[in-house]
């Protein structure tokens, strides 16, 4: 069976810029995952003293340990903290953010699949994605492909395929982000295949 992205030939060959439909929507998945992440997260700051705590706390496995020593901080530095009193200094404090988001938002996609699914169900409503198309300015106008008829950005809403789309998104599969965002762009009334690549993509959850 013909993949979509054939569509467009060898994309990118005359200076045509955008991506590949799937990679945008997996990109946009990942935004909606930190901002789960983020939010209901730590609220306290990490420059007091219980807000710290609670973020080593947090990091208090082998996957938060690694993460720790990737930004710099180690058990004798927190060893450190925790008998001196002093405060750390910014720097160590925004490293020690770093981490407890960086395992937080792995956590999320590891995890909290359900809930990024459900957010973008929306109840059974779905979720208003944005299309951008691509960027043809850079390609000869003789090589340019036809997209008269789609000087507008498209605007729709998309049900039904946010399972498949998380579990794309999460597992790495591009195969099957590529065919979710088939079963998207096929609703398109237009040359759908046009928007095989796109400029972006952008999701109203």
């Amino acid at each position: 069976m013909r993949s979509v992205y054939e569509e467009w030939g060898e994309f990118g060959r005359y200076n045509a810029r955008g991506i590949k439909g799937g990679e945008a929507l997996a990109r946009e998945i990942e935004r909606v995952a930190q901002e789960l992440a983020d939010h209901g997260g730590i609220a306290t700051p990490p420059d007091r003293p219980r807000g710290r705590n609670a973020r080593l706390r947090y990091l208090d496995s082998p996957a938060g340990r690694d993460a720790l020593a990737r930004h710099g901080i180690s058990r004798r530095l927190i060893k450190s903290w925790e008998t001196s009193g002093r405060q750390p200094s910014a720097r160590k404090l925004q490293a020690l953010d770093d981490a407890y988001r960086e395992v937080r938002r792995t956590n999320v996609r590891k995890y909290g699949r359900k809930n990024i699914v459900e957010r973008l169900n929306n109840g059974g409503h779905g979720t208003r994605m944005e299309i951008y198309t691509v960027d043809q300015s850079q390609v000869p106008e003789s090589r340019r492909r036809d997209l008269e008829n789609l000087a507008q950005d498209r605007s729709l809403q998309v049900r039904y395929v946010w399972e498949d789309a998380v579990t794309g998104w999460a597992e790495g599969d591009d195969t099957l982000l590529g065919d979710v965002w088939e079963d998207i762009i096929a609703d398109l009334d237009s040359d759908w295949a046009a928007y095989s690549y796109v400029g972006a993509v952008t999701l109203g959850a």
